[in-house]
């Protein structure tokens, strides 16, 4: 499912496929992109995901959305809050 051109912009707002919490692009890593949020603590976490378990969340609707292109097989959670 890996795609040649990126699927997310610098600054969205994402959240891995099998839930978790919000976290923003950072910038493109390869196939994949480093993720910046904060834990339960607010301590800043960092970590690189492969493209293909991001979906992106619609900060006016609070939905997580799948973005143009990607494959909607598996529906995302619903958001928690």
């Amino acid at each position: 499912m890996t795609r040649d051109k990126a699927r997310f912009d610098v600054g969205q707002p994402v959240r891995l496929r099998s839930g978790g919490p919000k976290m923003i692009i950072e910038r493109q890593m390869g196939e994949g992109f480093d993720c910046v949020w904060f834990d339960a603590s607010g301590k800043l976490m960092r970590d690189w995901f492969h493209s293909d378990l991001l979906v992106l969340v619609d900060e006016r609707t609070r939905v997580t959305a799948y973005p143009e292109g990607a494959d909607s097989s598996e529906d995302p959670p619903a958001y928690a809050g």
